[in-house]
This record gives structure tokens, C-alpha cells and sequence, in this order.
């Protein structure tokens, strides 16, 4: 008996395999389907959704992907066949699902949802048509029916979350795209139809993107809850995206670089709108779950400093500057701080951790705040005297703030009796001219940072176009009306060319704009790009004259080292980031480098005290070692530090160094290209040539421009590795997660060229892999054993073909 009950056992556990096998009729071919539209072959695709319908007449995500798809494809002719066979609710529905947007519509779907309750189909035509109408309320209660009547329909769970977050029932939406993602295996383009639309901004938001990249490494979960969020942000709803992740922060678990990123947009965005105990609770609640965040802690000092707790506020900054110390607005927020205390050796100290002695180079505007710094204890009868030369260095250097809190320390000396300083009338004039002047040239600045600001809002919407003569006027008024010494009716030209138009004291030195901003320590570059017009106004560290020889001719160009940006590109402005690292003007007179962008993309670089590569925040998939050997490479070249110099600091001023001297020869690469190209009249037939070289596209010219300029920086580095890692990690937008690829793909995207840098570093690395009689499309390995001579003379030679 016990021999029968066993052999009936496997045969039933035998029956339950196989009817566990028994998959639904056309569910192969269903996902087939789906595996190559997801690689773009939309016929083939199409092909197999027919073959699952065939299969099984019903099936419902089927049917959606099917009809979506033709009308994606332009060809609804191949959707008649619906309008002769509606013999079935769930046909009708389908059939009205192809009509427009109505009440009538509506209204008939909503018949046919009380004549068939139980099919999936019609619920899910239903559901939409009322999310499409606004009526998100009632679509969750058919879009639920529809995922609960049919698992496979993820399309129906998808968009239910979305209207339960339109709803702002963020608990029930977090739980429904966990079953929706726990699932994509079997529809892996259900997941975010809508949330796609969003996501799709990602392309021109460099803050969606960065969170895009965030979800590399993330389980199937915790992407769904990324997309709810970030389509909050998207949305300019960072209390929303917060609070998403607040509600799935114990089950979901989302990465601590996403629930920071969006905590500091919530509390940026509360800063903007002046709710300063708002944004305060919220950095509060924030650091109490990651009381480390150097962003949080800098805005947290921000805020102390605002209500007078200036303790506080040092305690705040320093922790922050102790845990990212490389990072140039906290290292700024924090000399700031210091110096309003009084510690004028320790902010210098602290801002300059990781910076080479170049900066100290040529003619430095930072030498004279080092020797009025060293010198400012050296006899403390002449303090006043000392903070007055300190302050004017300060304010030379482009320093306003501190030199306001040094002028105001005096003023408040002369007002105490008795007081620790001895001020006589002579320093006391000087502190209430300079407080007079920093005051009204930040008042300045402030004007002309919100008129900027609302021009790029206004170019982001699409309802800008000015032109750059009118934005340099615009500027000329506001320094009129702002300040005293403006000279009397300026007028300030911009040079014009066919690549577009700038005004810079490179381009245009004689400008009385220019030379007004240079004459206070800051260099003014304004110019015409794909977007508009935009400006950038950074400090003046130093400045340098290089002699070229180009064309059998020496010709002197003048290279500007700035720091930090009082106001950013249009790029930097949307990504909150000094982004642009130096640009060389269309005359070919000179260029800038950014030190503040350097220092940031090295600052991302260093964890630990050890230089490591961040690929979480790159989303990097190719070879991520290759860049760690690169920099170990470079370490290990460099030899050991000087005595008594801490390690970490020199070997991040020397990176620091090696990015600043990459960026230098670029933009003198361009100079030297340029010098065949401007003036454009002048030299007509080379650019008609260049032009029809690249079929006259904006793209394609942009792409041989920086391709010639990295050539030549790579053909005079003596040591190329930093340069190196910088281009691969330019590679990371061909090797993107299919499923995110994607989610960002869109029929107008389909044909988009990719960015100029990345198809520079493709062929960069293509070029040294042939010279290597290496497999170009292969792995990037072989170029471990690369030598920095060899690199030179492969990009002389690349550089050489394209000129």
C-alpha cells in the first residue's frame, strides 16, 4: 500500500511539473516579442505579437503592445481588422481605444465595463481613457481590476502606480511597482510607460540623468521606487520624491547616494523659496539618517550662520569639509566661515587642501592674500592696518564676502568701547568705504546672478532668444544702476563669427564690461552657444602667456586660471556643478581653465584617503579597473611626497595638477585649429571644405573640433594618464543597462547623434588600439602596457590626419 501511495505521489508531483509547464498559449512568443522591440527591430517584433494573438486571441498585454506599436510605426492601416470584429466587449474596447479623446468615448467604455465587469481588456482601455481625462481616482479601480483579472498585464499595474501618484497615495503606489518590478522578467517593458515620458528629460537634465545612473547597481525593487521618485523630481517636486523614499526607506531600502541626492534637492528647493524652517527640519530629518552627508552639513551651516549661530555653523562646515575635503563649494563655505570668526591662516589652509603651487604661478592674485595672511599676526599694534591690507587683497582677488566680514569686524571694533582693536579714524574710513563698496558690488552681482537666471529659465522653456548684444547691454545697465564707477556710457562689442559670438577679455579686451569685472579680480566670459546666451563670471587666480609656434610662426595666446564661479553656464546652472573645464575663444587670443570643475570631477574621485574610482556614480560597465590602474600608474610615477607634506593632499594636488595641464593644452589645441579657421572670411575655403567634411552638421563639426584639440593635448602630456581615464569614463553612454537604454529611448532619440565627447574618446581609444595591432572593438585590457611615448606619437598622428 505504502509502495501505491508513493508511486501515485510522483506521479502527481510529475502532473504538477508539467501543468506548471503549461505555460499560457503564446507567452513565448509574447516574449519574444517584447526581446526585440526592446532591440529596436519593431517588424520583427510586430511578427511575433501577431504570433501570440494567433495563439491566444485574448491576450491582453499583447494586444496593447501590438496596437501601441503600429501607431508608434505610422501604420494604423494594419488596425482594420478590429473595426470588423466586434463581437466581443473586449474587441470594442480595443476598437474605441484607436478613436481620440471624448466623453463619448468614455462614456461607451464605461457601458461596456457594466456589460463585461470581469474582462481585463475592458477595464484596462477604461482605466486609461480616464487617467487620460484626469480622473485618476477612478482609473486606480479599473487599472487594479485589470492587474488583478490578468497577471500578465503589467501595463495595467504600471499605470495604476501612476495615477496613485498623482493621487499622492505613495504607500500603496511603492507596494504596487514592487510587484510590477518583481515581475519584469515576464513584460520587461512594462515597467514606467508613463514614467518614460518623464524620464525621457533625463537626456537634457543632467540631474535625472545622474540618478538614472544611480539605479546601475540596484536590485529590480529598489528601481521602482527610483522611478516614482524620480519622476518627482522631474517634476520639481523634491517633498514628494522625499517623502516617497521616506515611505519605502525600510522595505525598499534606497541607496544612500539617491535618498541624499533627492533630501538635498527638497532642501535646495525649500531654500530657493526662502522656507528656511522648513528646509532646516528637513536637513535635520535627513542627517539624522545619514548624519555624515557633507551636502547636508553644508547646508545645515548655511542656516545656523543665517540665525547668528556662528558656532554652530564652523562646527557644521568643518565636519563637512573633514569629510569631503576636496570638494570646492564646501572648501569655499568654510574658508568663508573662518575667515568671518577670524581665522584667517586656517580658511586659507583649509580651502587650499589638494591644490598645487601653480596656482601661485605667473601673475597670481592669490600671492598677495598668502603674504597679507602670514603677515596679519606678525605685529599686533599694526592689526588694524594688516586686516585693512588684507581685506583690499581680498577684494582684489574677487573674495567679497570675506573682505565684507573683515571691513564689518572693524566697523563693530570702532563702535566698542573699549575695544580689543585700536582703530584709529584713518582705518575707520577705510572700513566704512570698503563695507560701502563690497556692499553695493554684491548687490551687483546679485542682480545680474537673477537676471541670468530667469533668461536660462526662459531658454529652458522655450520662449528665449536674445541676442547676445542685448544681454550685454542689459548687463551694462545693471552695473549703471548698481554700482558708482561704471565708466560713463560704455559700450561693449561682441565678436562675431560663424561658429557664434562672445565677449570675453580674451576676445574683446578693450571692452569697457570686461575690464570693469577684471579690474575687481573676475574674469567675464559671455557667449552664444546651442541654447542661448550665457555667461560665466569666475575669480581670477592667475594668469600665464604661452608662446606657439603655429604655421612656421611664434605667436604668444594668454591662458586665465579661474576659480570658483559667482555665476554658471547654462549647464552648470541646470546641474548645480561648474561642468565646463575651459573653453579657448573663436579669435584664438587666449582661453580659460576652471579650476572649480577640475576640483569637483577629482574631488568624486577620492574616498578614504585613497584615489578610487566612484563608478556607482558614473554608471560605468565597462573596464572600471582600467581606470584605478591608470591612477595607480600615475601615483606610482609621481615618486614620494615632499617631506612633511601629507600624502593625500599631494597626490590630489598633483591629479589636480596633471587635469589642469590636460585641459591647458586642449583649448590650445583648439587655437591652433582655429588659426585655420578665424576669421571665417579669411579663411572661406577651409571651412566650406570642413563643412562639407561633415556634411554640414552642427554635431559632426563639434565632434572634429574637440577630437583635433584632445589629439594635440595627448601628443604634448608628458604623462597622459589622467587625460586617459578621463576619456574612458566619457565611454559609459555605450555601455548603458539595456533595461535603462531603454527607458530613455523615444522615436525622436532614435537617430540622435551621440554627444561630441563621447565619440572623441570611441576614437581616441579606437586609434591607439590599431597602433597596437589590438582588437579596437575588444576589450580595452592591452592598454595596460601602453607607454606614454607611444600614446604621444599615436595622437600626433591622429591629430595630424584630421588637420
Amino acid at each position: 500500500m505504502g509502495r501505491i501511495c508513493k508511486a501515485f505521489a510522483i506521479v502527481g508531483v510529475w502532473l504538477l511539473a508539467q501543468g506548471c509547464a503549461f505555460e499560457r498559449p503564446g507567452l513565448l512568443s509574447f516574449r519574444r516579442a517584447v526581446a526585440t522591440e526592446r532591440q529596436g527591430r519593431w517588424e520583427g517584433a510586430m511578427r511575433f505579437y501577431q504570433a501570440a494573438l494567433d495563439a491566444d486571441a485574448s491576450f491582453a498585454a499583447a494586444h496593447i503592445r501590438y496596437q501601441d506599436l503600429i501607431l508608434q510605426l505610422g501604420a494604423s492601416s494594419r488596425l482594420e481588422g478590429y473595426a470588423g470584429q466586434l463581437e466581443t466587449p473586449w474587441r470594442q474596447a480595443l476598437a474605441l481605444r484607436l478613436f481620440k479623446h471624448s466623453e463619448e468615448r468614455l462614456e461607451k467604455l464605461r457601458a461596456l465595463s457594466d456589460k463585461a465587469p470581469s474582462d481585463p481588456i475592458v477595464r484596462f482601455v477604461l482605466g486609461e481613457a480616464l487617467q487620460l481625462a484626469g480622473l485618476h481616482a477612478e482609473a486606480v479601480v479599473h487599472l487594479e481590476a485589470s492587474w488583478r483579472l490578468d497577471r500578465t498585464l503589467l501595463r495595467a499595474a504600471a499605470e495604476c502606480g501612476w495615477s496613485l501618484l498623482m493621487l499622492r497615495e505613495y504607500r500603496r503606489a511603492v507596494v504596487l511597482f514592487k510587484d510590477v518590478v518583481s515581475l519584469t522578467d515576464s513584460d520587461p517593458l512594462a515597467m514606467g510607460f508613463e514614467l518614460r515620458g518623464l524620464s525621457l528629460l533625463a537626456v537634457a537634465d543632467p540631474r535625472a540623468a545622474q540618478i538614472l545612473e544611480l539605479a546601475r547597481n540596484e536590485g529590480r525593487t529598489s528601481r521602482g521606487l527610483l522611478l516614482l521618485a524620480l519622476a518627482e523630481l522631474q517634476r520639481s517636486r523634491p517633498e514628494r520624491a522625499v517623502e516617497i523614499l521616506e515611505l519605502g526607506f525600510y522595505e525598499l531600502q534606497p541607496t544612500r547616494e539617491l535618498y541624499l541626492w533627492a533630501a538635498g534637492e527638497l532642501v535646495a528647493e525649500l531654500a530657493r523659496k526662502r522656507d528656511y524652517a522648513a528646509a532646516r527640519t528637513a536637513v535635520k530629518q535627513a542627517l539624522g539618517r545619514f548624519p555624515d552627508a557633507p551636502r547636508l552639513l553644508h547646508y545645515l551651516a548655511d542656516f545656523d550662520r543665517a540665525e547668528g549661530l556662528f558656532h554652530e555653523a564652523e562646527q557644521s562646515i568643518m565636519k563637512a569639509a573633514h569629510l569631503a575635503p576636496y570638494d570646492p563649494s564646501i572648501a569655499r563655505a568654510a574658508r568663508r566661515q573662518l575667515v568671518a570668526a577670524g581665522k584667517y591662516e586656517q580658511a586659507l589652509r583649509v580651502w587650499m587642501r589638494g591644490l598645487p603651487t601653480m596656482l601661485f604661478e605667473g601673475e597670481s592674485r592669490l600671492k598677495p592674500v598668502i603674504d597679507a595672511t602670514a603677515s596679519i599676526f606678525s605685529d599686533r599694534a599694526q592689526l588694524p592696518e594688516r586686516l585693512v591690507d588684507l581685506a583690499q587683497c581680498y577684494e582684489q582677488a574677487g573674495w567679497w564676502w570675506e573682505a565684507k566680514a573683515i571691513w564689518q569686524r572693524l566697523m563693530q571694533a570702532a563702535e566698542i568701547t573699549p575695544s580689543a582693536l585700536k582703530i584709529s579714524m584713518q582705518v575707520y574710513d577705510a572700513a566704512r568705504a570698503g563695507l560701502e563698496r563690497v556692499d553695493q558690488w554684491l548687490e551687483m552681482l546679485d542682480a545680474v546672478r537673477r537676471y541670468f537666471r530667469e533668461h536660462y529659465a526662459a531658454v529652458e522653456g522655450g520662449h528665449d532668444d536674445r541676442a547676445i548684444e542685448t544681454a550685454i547691454a542689459d548687463l551694462e545697465n545693471i552695473c549703471r544702476q548698481k554700482t558708482t564707477d561704471f565708466p560713463a556710457g560704455a559700450g561693449s562689442p561682441a565678436v562675431m563669427s560663424i561658429y557664434g559670438a562672445e565677449m570675453s577679455p580674451l576676445a574683446t579686451p578693450d571692452a569697457p564690461l570686461v575690464k570693469y569685472f577684471l579690474e575687481r579680480g573676475l574674469y567675464l566670459d559671455l557667449q552664444t552657444g546651442r541654447d542661448g546666451v550665457e555667461l560665466k563670471l569666475m575669480t581670477v587666480l592667475n594668469r600665464r602667456e604661452h608662446s606657439l609656434e603655429i604655421s612656421g610662426e611664434t605667436r604668444t595666446v594668454v591662458g586665465y586660471l579661474c576659480g570658483e564661479g559667482y555665476i554658471r553656464s547654462l549647464a552648470g546652472h541646470r546641474s548645480g556643478l561648474s561642468q565646463v573645464a575651459g573653453c579657448a575663444t573663436f579669435t584664438g587670443r587666449g582661453f580659460y581653465v576652471d579650476l572649480e570643475a577640475i576640483r569637483a570631477s577629482v574631488g568624486e574621485m577620492v574616498d578614504g584617503g585613497i584615489l578610487q574610482v566612484q563608478s556607482r556614480h558614473r554608471g560605468l560597465d565597462f573596464e572600471p579597473e582600467m581606470l584605478q590602474f591608470w591612477f595607480e600608474r600615475f601615483a606610482a610615477e609621481l615618486g614620494e611626497p615632499p617631506a612633511g607634506v601629507d600624502a593625500q593632499d599631494w597626490l590630489v594636488a598633483e591629479l589636480v595638477r596633471a587635469d589642469i595641464e590636460g585641459v591647458r593644452f586642449h583649448e590650445i589645441g583648439h587655437i591652433v585649429d582655429f588659426e585655420h579657421l578665424t576669421p571665417f572670411w579669411s579663411n572661406f575655403w577651409s571651412n566650406l571644405w570642413r563643412n562639407l567634411e561633415e556634411g554640414f552638421s552642427a554635431n559632426n563639426l563639434a565632434t572634429r573640433f574637440e577630437l583635433v584639440a584632445e589629439s594635440y593635448a595627448l601628443s604634448q602630456l608628458e604623462v597622459p594618464w589622467p587625460t586617459l581615464a578621463v576619456n574612458l569614463r566619457w565611454l559609459k553612454t555605450d555601455e548603458q543597462d539595456p533595461w535603462f537604454r531603454w527607458l530613455l529611448r523615444d522615436s525622436r532619440f532614435d537617430d540622435a547623434e551621440p554627444p561630441p565627447y563621447q565619440v572623441v574618446a570611441r576614437e581616441l581609444f579606437r586609434h591607439l588600439l590599431e597602433g597596437m595591432q589590438a582588437n579596437p572593438e575588444g576589450p580595452l585590457t592591452p592598454l595596460k602596457d601602453v607607454g606614454a611615448p607611444f600614446v604621444r606619437e599615436m595622437a600626433e598622428e591622429l591629430f595630424h590626419e584630421l588637420w
